[in-house]
C-alpha cells in the first residue's frame, strides 16, 4: 500500500513584539538639554523599527519627525515633556506594534515673584538655574534638621 504524499506544508511564524523599555526621567532647568534617553532593545519575530513620540500632557502623543533610533536625545526644553517609543516588528508583510513605558522630563520653572529675573534653585541637584547674571546666592545648610535656606539679592 502506498502512503499519500504531503502536497502542502503550512508553516506558522508568530509575529509578537516586546517593545523593550526606555529610561531617562529627569529634572532640568528651563533652556537646558536633558541627557539622552537610554533603552532596552525591542524583540520580535521580524524586522524591528522604532518611532519616538512626545506629549505635552502625558496622554496625547505625536510622532517626533526623524526620531527612529533605539535611543533618543531631545535637545533644549522649556516646558515639561513626556516621551515613549513605539516598536514595530514586520514579518512576512504583517506589522505588529507595541509601546514602551512613558518617561518624563520635568522642566523647573521660576519660583521668584519677579519671573525669571532672579533665576531659581534646581531642587535636589545643589545647582542654581539663573537667567540673570547679577545674582548673589547665599545658601546655608543646617544638617541637624536637613534644611536648606537660600537668600537672593539682585545686584543693581
Amino acid at each position: 500500500m502506498l502512503c499519500p504524499a504531503n502536497s502542502n506544508v503550512l508553516s506558522v511564524s508568530p509575529n509578537a513584539i516586546d517593545p523593550g523599555s526606555i529610561a531617562g526621567n529627569q529634572t532640568i532647568c528651563v533652556g537646558e538639554n536633558p541627557a539622552a534617553f537610554t533603552s532596552v532593545a525591542a524583540t520580535g519575530g521580524g524586522t524591528i523599527a522604532y518611532q519616538w513620540q512626545s506629549s505635552t500632557d502625558g496622554t496625547n502623543f505625536n510622532d517626533i519627525v526623524g526620531a527612529t533610533n533605539p535611543t533618543f536625545d531631545e535637545g533644549i526644553l522649556n516646558a515639561d515633556l513626556w516621551f515613549k517609543r513605539l516598536a514595530t516588528s514586520t514579518l512576512n508583510g504583517v506589522v505588529c506594534a507595541n509601546e514602551s513605558n512613558i518617561i518624563k522630563v520635568t522642566v523647573q520653572t521660576c519660583v521668584t515673584g519677579e519671573g525669571c529675573t532672579l533665576g531659581y534653585w534646581k531642587e535636589h541637584t545643589d545647582r542654581w538655574c539663573a537667567n540673570y547674571r547679577g545674582v548673589l546666592l547665599i545658601k546655608i545648610m543646617i544638617f541637624r534638621y536637613l534644611s536648606v535656606y537660600s537668600w537672593l539679592q539682585k545686584h543693581r
